[in-house]
């Protein structure tokens, strides 16, 4: 099965003019983040899994799909690690 990812509860996604922020309720850090990074949060937030998420940006930004794939598996390895992200097994 695929892994999905959730964006934690003490964090939301602030977009704000032409600038764009994951935000921690809890404890304000603040994690500012550009068009894509927002487009691969809602994406999350859909419940789409990596290869999803690969195949819309590549679409919405007409980029090959080798391109963007470690740049967005970075993205999303740096949101674990700062555990905005959990991951679990989608279905």
């Amino acid at each position: 099965m695929p892994l999905i990812y959730k964006l934690n509860n003490k964090y939301e996604i602030l977009d704000y003019e032409t600038n764009k922020y994951i935000f921690n309720n809890e404890t304000g850090f603040v994690f500012e983040i550009n068009d894509v990074g927002y487009k691969i949060i809602e994406l999350i937030k859909l419940g789409k899994n990596l290869k999803e998420i690969i195949m819309f940006i590549s679409i919405e930004y007409d980029k090959e799909k080798n391109e963007l794939e470690n740049d967005v598996k970075s993205f999303i390895s740096q949101l674990l690690d700062k555990e905005i992200l959990t991951s679990i097994e989608g279905i």
